[in-house]
């Protein structure tokens, strides 16, 4: 009953009150003598983690799960409380957690895992899950092809098999990668994806959601929408505590006062700072390392430029995984450059 409370909170969105049954699920889990017990509990603890933005200890507790040594016979046990596997969701979770912690390689590993892992369940749901939490890791490497590809083949599964529930979220995610490669102008069909997202009743994700949107829209330079969902995204932080692409949000921000007839350069100053802060808060090295970069090149013919340097040269001396990926190239040859 607590697990079936934990869900309708998370995917609602209602972030505080999914943590605390999540605790209270851990709590009863740790004083039971089923091991599958503890294995829902740390699933349940983790993923709300992730969302609120406490990455450390998402990372704890979905650790425990993929660690647990359970017979894969064992394992449909969970299927008891969830539509989906364990593992194969705590595993899709890691690799974002990973990925905003600054471990990518890690990360991809985790998300090829959980595809192969539900793959040879063959089981649909935990397939279309796995699918679909890619094409967001493929989105935040910026690798437009992939996430096409991952996007579609998880609709793809959740048409089939008649999963409302991904529809929305693949459409997206679909439509950001196209609209990207110019593949047609694809904003209204990503509002689309969102509003069937919406109609299953989940709200959870919405501030990366509307991020995407807010994005292509000041690509094609629509100023006026890109502002419209970026604030539908910050007013969403704020009345649900959805703090795992905060930083980004702020960056973000700072871009937009960029974008303007009159560029506002002490308030993209602030937002970019403030996204510095908040990434480095949540240990999300990922996003500070964007947030270093935008600092950079404001700061590239200003006072500040020594400064803003030191800050970036510091980030990129701290990665050991993804050296090969689009924004840790530019951070390099901001600093070669400078």
């Amino acid at each position: 009953a607590l697990y079936g409370l934990w869900r309708f909170y998370l995917l609602r969105a209602v972030y505080n009150e999914a943590l605390t049954h999540s605790e209270k699920i851990l709590s009863l889990a740790q004083n039971s003598n089923d091991p599958l017990n503890l294995v829902i509990a740390h699933r349940a603890a983790g993923s709300t983690n992730f969302y609120l933005g406490n990455l450390d200890s998402a990372w704890s507790h979905l650790k425990e799960v993929i660690s647990s040594n359970t017979a894969p016979k064992q394992r449909t046990g969970t299927l008891l409380y969830d539509v989906v596997d364990a593992w194969v969701t705590s595993r899709s979770y890691a690799s974002w957690t990973l990925w905003l912690q600054g471990y990518t390689d890690q990360a991809m590993n985790q998300c090829l895992m959980a595809i192969e892992a539900a793959d040879q369940m063959n089981h649909p749901f935990s397939k279309a899950l796995t699918n679909s939490f890619a094409s967001w890791l493929y989105q935040f490497n910026g690798d437009s092809g992939r996430t096409i590809l991952y996007a579609q083949q998880g609709l793809e599964i959740a048409e089939e098999n008649g999963f409302a529930f991904w529809v929305g979220w693949g459409k997206v995610l679909e439509c950001w990668a196209k609209d990207v490669e110019g593949d047609g102008i694809q904003l209204s069909a990503m509002q689309d994806g969102l509003d069937i997202w919406y109609a299953t009743g989940s709200k959870l994700g919405s501030s990366y959601f509307l991020f995407l949107m807010g994005e292509r829209f000041l690509a094609h330079g629509d100023l006026a929408g890109a502002w419209q969902n970026h604030n539908r995204a910050k007013e969403f932080i704020e009345k649900s505590g959805e703090h795992f692409w905060q930083a980004e949000i702020y960056r973000f921000e700072g871009l937009l006062h960029l974008a303007s007839e009159q560029p506002e350069i002490e308030k993209a100053e602030y937002c970019f700072r403030k996204a510095l802060e908040i990434a480095a808060s949540q240990k999300a090295k990922s996003l500070e390392l964007r947030a270093a970069i935008s600092l950079a090149k404001l700061h590239a013919n200003s006072p500040h430029k020594t400064e803003s340097l030191q800050i970036l040269h510091e980030v990129v001396n701290w990665f050991q995984e993804g050296l090969d990926l689009p924004q840790m190239q530019e951070a390099r040859s901001i600093l070669k450059e400078s």
